[in-house]
């Protein structure tokens, strides 16, 4: 509830913007299929049980020719001899 009233006090927003939050299972989502023009997962991916039903569910709220973006956290182990990651990781 205080997401949203944020946002309905944010004067960057243009007036008559929707937008809405929700907390629900990102298993089994509360959306129609094709729903979406932009499906954003951000750091959340890595954590669900099952994976492949994760994406399936992303995929299907996502409309024809939208835009799917993945963000996750990814981190290798160190070798005995490294101390941190390369700039590149």
């Amino acid at each position: 509830a205080r997401a949203s009233e944020i946002t309905a006090e944010d004067e960057k927003i243009p007036q008559g913007s929707q937008v809405e939050f929700r907390v629900a299972d990102a298993l089994d989502q509360p959306f129609e299929d094709e729903s979406f023009d932009l499906v954003w997962s951000l750091e959340s991916g890595e954590h669900m049980p099952d994976k492949k039903q994760f994406i399936s569910e992303l995929d299907r709220v996502l409309k024809p020719g939208g835009r799917l973006i993945i963000v996750t956290w990814c981190h290798r182990v160190l070798n005995e001899n490294e101390e941190r990651l390369n700039a590149y990781e």
